[in-house]
């Protein structure tokens, strides 16, 4: 059996390229033997805590996945700081992975 590297894909308010990205990665025929890592960013302003909510609750019923754990701040940390802060805490639980953003779509 493959043990494949972890996934982290980072996001923040669009909804609809977040949806693309995870169901290219579920397409993959080993997503239900990756661990799916997704770091969500605080919302800086209210016109995006709408559509970061709905990335939240999308996020939360997420299948076809070894474990899928959801990264969460309480403050806004912008996009850079939002993906280092995350690749760190991967790799404090595994030693390698994979990375992409709400926009990439997987082959």
């Amino acid at each position: 059996m493959i043990n494949p590297a972890p996934i982290l894909i980072s996001t923040y308010n669009r909804t609809n390229h977040l949806m693309q990205c995870i169901n290219s990665l579920r397409e993959n025929r080993h997503a239900s033997n990756s661990d799916l890592f997704i770091a969500i960013d605080y919302p800086s302003r209210d016109i995006d805590e709408k559509p970061n909510a709905e990335i939240v609750r999308f996020c939360k019923n997420i299948k076809g996945f070894k474990n899928i754990e959801l990264i969460q701040h309480d403050t806004n940390l912008g996009a850079r700081l939002n993906m280092k802060c995350a690749r760190e805490y991967v790799f404090s639980k595994y030693e390698r992975i994979i990375c992409g953003e709400d926009d990439n779509v997987f082959a």
